[in-house]
Formats: C-alpha cells, structure tokens, sequence
C-alpha cells in the first residue's frame, strides 16, 4: 500500500474492483499527514474507477454508504475514461508509482501487464477473509485468474464481464422479409441482403481501429466452434477451422460493410446503426444504452 513505500511499485494499487471489500479491506490512508494505517478504520482512500462516466453515479452511490459506515475514511474517487486508463497506469508506474491508486478498477485486457510489472496487490486472501468468499462466479473467478497470469494469485475481484452480442435492427429484416440471424447462414445472407451500396446502406459493419481484435476474435470463435483458447502451451488461434471463419468473416469489409469500418470505432458504429445506414452490429452489452 501507498503508506509503506519500497522500491517497486507492488502493492501501491491494490486492484479490488468490489468497493465494499476493497475499501474496507485496504483502508490504509494517506492522507498527506501520515495518519492511518492499513486495518487502522481511518484515513485516505484514493480510487480509480476505469470506465469513469458510464458507472460513476453507481460508483458515488456506493462510496457514500461506505463512507457513512466507515465516517473516519474518506475516498477520493477518480473517474477515468476507459481509453485513457492503461496508459495512465502505465506512466504512473513509470514515474516510480508514487502517483498509482490505492484501489483501481483494472480490466483483464491490461491485467497481465500491470502483474508483470510487480505493480499490485493479489486480493487472493483478501477474497478469502471477506464476505465474499464462495459468492463469486467460479467462471469469472477463473477468467481473472489466467488474465492475471498466475495459477495461485488473483490481482482483481470480478465485478463485470463483457458479453458479445450480435444486435440487428427488426425493422429493415422485416421490409425485407428476411429471417433473425438466430444462425450463421442467416447472419450472412442478411448481410448480403441489406447491402445496397449505391444508398450507402449496407447489412453489417466491422469495429475497425484498436478495438477490433477481440471482436473479430469473438466472432471467429462463436463460427469454429473451437470453445478453449488455449491447446496445451499453444493456443487455437491458428487451427484451421478459425482461420477459415475469420476469413469468411473479414470478407464482409467493402462487399457488405462501409469502407470506413477499417478506423471505424464503437461511437461511429452505433451512429450507423441508429441512423438506419447498418442492418446489424457486433458488439457488447455496453452499446445497450447507446
């Protein structure tokens, strides 16, 4: 923690996503005066919240009834775009980690490279002396832990995970006649089917830029079939089955997409979509609002 300083920068953030356990649990303090200590009830608690904007009022709402539990701790919370995040872990623990967090929201794209680093703190015992031990979602449990990298450790508490979603507007499959891509071969004779390139109207669209490997890695899965990422100490990125459905998939680009998808990102997409120029969408939950 931020109070017992030494040369890395391990255990400067202690990443507990799940406030309630991780405030408590790391309510260490520094405050500027010194004051507080880990297990002390008082003090400083400096928090980053890694998607600041979408969950900040969440976020408030709980920091509130921690801090009316807890009076003698205060939080500063740090909302930060979630772009930004990784590279203002990055630079902090670049300058020496006097500038990390006590508690940061960490997701498992960036995790790896943060433990890699020596920068935080495994909640493994955290977990474990807490109300949480058992409650957690053994899957979830797993993803952290092989993000993180470590078979025994764990370096962040699951708060959320990402599921793929393939959205399609109802209305331009109805005037069409077409059936819901409920299968692939529907998916892509929708895509085909919606495409009239001379109105700018085209049936699906490709999340281009730094955002679009793990979507097309999700779509080539879900086509393979292949359900495990992993094949002893190589990984099925490269068996032929998701090479040919990554193919077929990346054939879309300019024959049933936009040319602009190759820089194209998640705003830009979901404005096609609602605007009516995109029959369907490939992205998370996170767009539901959008």
């Amino acid at each position: 923690m931020r109070i017992n300083p030494i040369p890395t920068v391990r255990g400067v953030a202690a990443v507990a996503v799940t406030l309630a356990l991780a405030l408590s649990a790391t309510a260490c303090g520094d405050d500027g005066s010194g004051s507080g200590s880990e297990g002390s009830g008082k003090g400083k608690i400096v928090f980053w919240d890694n998607n600041g904007g979408p969950r900040t009022a969440i976020w408030k709402q709980i920091i509130a009834k921690f801090e009316k539990k807890y009076p003698d701790i205060e939080v500063e919370y740090v909302p930060i775009p979630i772009a930004d995040v990784q590279s203002k872990y990055d630079t902090a623990i670049q300058g020496g980690g006097d500038s990390l967090p006590d508690v940061g929201g960490v997701g498992t794209a960036y995790l790896a490279g943060l433990v890699a680093q020596n920068a935080l703190e495994p909640v493994t015992d955290r977990i474990q002396d807490s109300s949480l031990k058992g409650k957690l979602v053994k899957n979830m449990v797993e993803s952290v832990r092989a993000a993180g990298g470590d078979d025994k450790e764990m370096f962040s508490v699951p708060t959320s995970a990402n599921q793929g979603t393939l959205w399609y507007r109802t209305d331009l499959f109805k005037a069409k006649g077409l059936p819901a891509p409920t299968s692939w071969d529907n998916f892509y004779k929708a895509a085909d089917e919606l495409t009239d390139q001379g109105k700018n109207k085209f049936g699906f669209t490709l999340r281009g830029g730094a955002g679009s490997i793990a979507q097309a890695m999700e779509m080539m899965y879900a086509q393979s079939g292949i359900d495990t990422f992993w094949d002893g100490e190589k990984t099925t990125l490269n068996d032929p089955k998701n090479v040919a459905a990554l193919e077929k998939y990346v054939g879309l680009y300019k024959k049933a997409t936009p040319a602009a998808d190759l820089n194209n990102d998640f705003t830009k997409m979901v404005a096609q979509f609602d605007q009516g120029d995109i029959g369907m969408l490939q992205h998370n939950l996170g767009s539901y609002n959008d």
